[in-house]
């Protein structure tokens, strides 16, 4: 679109702003987006130099009911974490657990978050079931399924098991960000993107890495015989870069609203990457639209009219402006 440099209004009216530094008319997006990069580094930065000293903590009865020897306990007044695995990590996960349910509230102008409070790590997944099996708390018959997923709840106590730290921390803080967007804005697997692609980049923001899926393979990929981690890139980078082809003119528009409106488990690993750079575009360009779109997805409304209304904008050109904001923003250090 060219627009007459000094009309400053039309400019305004069509979200760009005069950068004072630059001195240049730049995307109103990449302003906000410097703003609130730096404000949720300078927020964690802060959170996690006042989190509190760990001390030794308690094993709940229905975890110490299933014999297995947690030795690493580590807790706090507002969290507690028990592992089979070792000491650090267990304090690693309080530590990161602990900041993004401080931190969520600040990023989201919400209410508090208290989910989850206690933690329990099984080292060794392939004692899943073993684990579940013994477990008070699991209903009978019901081990075999829980020993299929990563991570799970139960009784509102988070249990996670992966095969590495960084996917077991990755998954905690994944499942912390899911409870939270629960919680306040009622998001779960009917509302795709903004449960498993907002929950990704969260998730990133936080830790920096995203490897965590409610589903692990999706319905288009499975017969391809790979597994969902091993058809996206692990980078953050690589996401936003991933989804820059995804969302060419040339693509039917109906491929960027399927992102908008498919339920979780039918999202493919294009949905996926396509829905977090949307999800960082509005988190970090559009915070108040990205809250008001969370408000209203969990409504009867059409969800691509939801974002249209709320973005002022036809879809195509919703599409054009993510594409435009990702190629502006590569240089932004997240």
């Amino acid at each position: 679109m060219l627009l007459d440099p000094d009309d400053g209004p039309r400019r305004e009216r069509t979200w760009w702003s005069y950068d004072d530094e630059a001195h240049a008319w730049v995307m109103r997006e990449a302003l906000e987006t410097r703003r609130h990069v730096l404000e949720a580094r300078t927020a964690l930065a802060t959170i996690r130099a006042e989190l509190p000293t760990t001390r030794d903590c308690d094993v709940d009865d229905d975890s110490a009911a299933t014999g297995f020897e947690f030795g690493a306990r580590v807790g706090s007044d507002l969290l507690s974490v028990v592992s089979t695995g070792g000491a650090a990590e267990a304090r690693q996960i309080h530590d990161q657990v602990l900041a993004t349910r401080l931190w969520l509230p600040l990023a989201f102008g919400g209410e508090t978050s208290h989910w989850p409070a206690s933690v329990v790590v099984i080292e060794d997944p392939d004692r899943r079931l073993e684990f579940f099996s013994r477990h008070p708390g699991v209903p009978e018959g019901g081990a075999a399924a829980l020993a299929e997923l990563g991570s799970c709840w139960i009784d509102g106590r988070l249990f996670v098991s992966r095969y590495d730290t960084a996917q077991r921390v990755d998954g905690a803080v994944f499942q912390t960000v899911g409870a939270y967007l629960r919680k306040v804005y009622g998001i779960d697997q009917r509302h795709g993107w903004l449960n498993q692609s907002l929950c990704n980049y969260l998730t990133a923001k936080v830790y920096g890495t995203h490897l965590s899926f409610w589903v692990t393979t999706d319905r288009y990929g499975s017969s391809k015989g790979l597994d969902w981690t091993e058809r996206a890139p692990l980078s953050a980078g690589g996401w936003f870069e991933l989804a820059l082809p995804l969302l060419a003119d040339d693509r039917p528009i109906a491929s960027f609203a399927r992102v908008l409106t498919f339920p979780t488990q039918q999202m493919t690993w294009e949905d996926v990457v396509v829905g977090y750079a949307f999800s960082a575009y509005l988190f970090e360009g559009r915070r108040d639209d990205l809250l008001e779109i969370a408000g209203r997805f969990g409504g009867r409304e059409e969800k691509t009219a939801v974002v249209e209304d709320v973005l002022e904008m036809p879809l195509d050109a919703v599409r054009e402006r993510l594409r435009a904001w990702i190629v502006a923003m590569r240089t932004v250090q997240r």
